[in-house]
Formats: structure tokens, sequence, C-alpha cells
């Protein structure tokens, strides 16, 4: 082996998470990540400063992450767009910059793609660290969406999957099948149409209940069922585009 092609070589995974004006959450999720029990060398941290005006950048290099690099066009596919094409993972995992993974979330991602070669995403709900409301994001996530899909799917015969943007690990072969993420997404509907494309090439998509992540719970504040309205109507007008 060449040493160039030392320095060239992949590692297992690259976590790339999207940031703007998150000087108030960046810390605490790199810093969630480096404390993984994965080996330092078998992955890389890499947060995409999508043009922020605050000390996103500073707190993200403070807390560990590898590498800092800038996208100016914002939207969220932009970003992950700009990690991707720094990265050098085998296994590309988004994180939302308010979303602090649990303990063995690198371990899981390595283990389900290395048990099943056809994996193209892997995904997992939010967790919010709310009571009753908490319990009930919990259910419509882990059971209520992947039913009514698997329905869905038998009702039309198309191929359908769920998975969240803040949360997924993609196989970087899959990403590449695909022509790479669509930036017309700048923010609702990129992890439904990344998914759908992905399993509508023959890979498996697979939305694992235990595959957690901790979330601010300010995505919730347009209202809980607003929220869930616009999710659907999201989702269904990407399902039957094509």
């Amino acid at each position: 082996m060449k040493l160039g092609d030392l320095f060239k070589r992949k590692i297992k995974i690259s976590v790339i998470i999207p940031a703007l004006n998150e000087e108030n959450f960046i810390g605490d999720t790199v810093k969630a990540v480096r404390k993984q029990k994965f080996s330092k060398k078998e992955y890389e941290i890499i947060v995409v400063d999508n043009g922020s005006t605050d000390k996103t950048a500073l707190r993200a290099k403070a807390a560990g992450a590898d590498k800092i690099v800038y996208e100016e066009n914002r939207g969220i596919n932009f970003a992950k767009s700009k990690g991707i094409s720094v990265s050098k993972g085998e296994i590309i995992a988004f994180l939302d910059a308010d979303c602090r993974p649990k303990p063995g979330w690198l371990q899981s991602i390595e283990k389900s793609f290395k048990e099943n070669h056809n994996l193209g995403c892997l995904s997992g709900p939010y967790g919010y660290e709310l009571e009753k409301i908490g319990v009930f994001y919990d259910f419509t996530q882990k059971v209520i969406f992947p039913l009514a899909i698997k329905a869905l799917n038998l009702l039309t015969g198309k191929k359908g999957a769920l998975a969240l943007g803040g949360n997924m690990a993609l196989k970087r072969s899959a990403i590449e099948e695909i022509g790479g993420l669509d930036v017309h997404y700048t923010f609702w509907g990129e992890d439904t149409d990344t998914v759908l494309r992905i399993v509508r090439k023959g890979y498996e998509a697979v939305f694992d209940s235990e595959f957690a992540v901790f979330s601010s719970p300010r995505r919730l504040k347009e209202g809980h069922i607003n929220i869930a309205l616009k999710y659907i109507s999201v989702y269904l007008e990407r399902y039957f585009k094509d």
C-alpha cells in the first residue's frame, strides 16, 4: 500500500451535524458523540456551519469536533451534502444540532450495517424528556407511523419507509447510487425524499425504536397536532410523487 493510499483510507462512520445558530446546543451534541464507547480512529465528527451569526463554530471546536466546514447556501440538504463531500466514512450518520445520541449509538450503527449488507438507511425516534406528552410522541413514532407506512405499502404496492433526518445513518454507496441528496429540500421532507429514493433502489431501511436520540422540545413549538399533520402531508406528497 502506498503512503498516499493510507491517508485516503476510509473510516467506518462520519457523523455530520448541520448547524445554523446553534451555540446553545452544539457543544452538548458534539460531546455526546465524543463520549460514545467507540474507537476514535473509526469515526469522525463534522459540523457544517450553515451561515451562523453566533458562536456555533467556536462552541463546536471547543467541544471536540474533528472538522468544521462552512456552507453559505442555507438549507438542510445543502449543509448535509457539504458534510458528505469532506467525509471519509463508509457510513454517513446525521444528527441534528439539538439531538444527543444515547450511549451505544455508534455501536448500533456499526452492528446494523455489518449484519445487514443490504441496509441502506437506519433511523430511529427522537426522545423528548417530557412527561405525558413524551409518552405520546414515543408511541406515535415507534408504533403508529411505522404501522401506517406498512399499511400504505400494502394498499398501494409502492415501497415506503420511515426515517427522521436528525437521527439517521446511510450507507455511502446508497447515497451515491441515488445521485446524492436533493438540495431542493431545504427543511421539510428531506428525510422522506432520501429514504424513499434509497428503498426504491432496492436497499432496505430500518426504523429501530431503540436507536434513539434525546431531543430538545423546540421542534414541538408549532403545536403537536400541527406538526403531525405537516409531517403526514409532506410524506404523502413525496410518497406518491413517483
